[in-house]
């Protein structure tokens, strides 16, 4: 606010009488005098922890309170990048909180999300770029699946054909013995280590 403002609205609420003394006055304007550099300081304190606005040593330092170091070479706009994502992955769990981080990842602004299957859920993105899911898999919470989902219709002779342009389809199924997805093939689906996708405890 306005040194001149602030001095002249605190001047409305001193007791008529003294309103004309002098030292009193003095002793006002010099107080709010003094609070001027601490908002301005508090003003620039608030924009350089803006992680969209911060560069450089201010970049570092916001990272740094989350723990996160930049790697060797890696260009503010590189590391804003990764602190973001780790930052969304933080308010990861919730269904809101998955949407909400699926339209920033994807830029679709209305994702779709499907959790039919227990411990399981899909976020469909037709609007935007589909989300890895690996990338994906950081947005749920722990124990539960997520998974890219797909738009798939039918034509005349039971043909699929994908509405989403550019995206990849998987057709799975569960395996009623390992409890685990196979693929249309008939092998099993692993993780990217190598570990089969259950989908009850076995």
């Amino acid at each position: 606010m306005n040194p001149l403002k602030l001095f002249e609205s605190v001047k409305g609420l001193v007791i008529e009488q003294y309103r004309e003394s002098g030292n009193l006055l003095s002793v006002l304007e010099s107080a709010i005098e003094s609070l001027q550099p601490s908002e301005d300081s508090a003003e620039r304190t608030s924009d350089a922890f803006d992680i969209n606005a911060a560069e450089g040593a201010w970049l570092d330092i916001i990272g740094k309170i989350k723990n996160i170091v930049r790697k060797h070479g890696e260009s503010d706009g590189e590391f804003r990048e990764r602190l973001l994502e780790l930052l969304k992955s933080d308010t990861a769990g919730t269904p809101d909180n998955v949407i909400a981080n699926a339209a920033d990842i994807s830029g679709d602004p209305k994702p779709q999300y499907m959790d039919e299957s227990p411990a399981t859920f899909f976020v469909y993105t037709p609007a935007g770029r589909q989300i890895p899911r690996k990338k994906l898999q950081k947005l749920a919470p722990a124990g539960v699946l997520a998974l890219p989902g797909a738009a798939l219709r039918t034509v005349s002779g039971g043909d699929f054909i994908v509405t989403g342009e550019g995206k990849r389809i998987l057709a799975v199924a569960r395996d009623l013995e390992s409890m685990g997805l196979v693929a249309e093939t008939g092998e099993l689906i692993l993780t990217e280590n190598g570990e089969r996708i259950m989908t009850e405890g076995t």
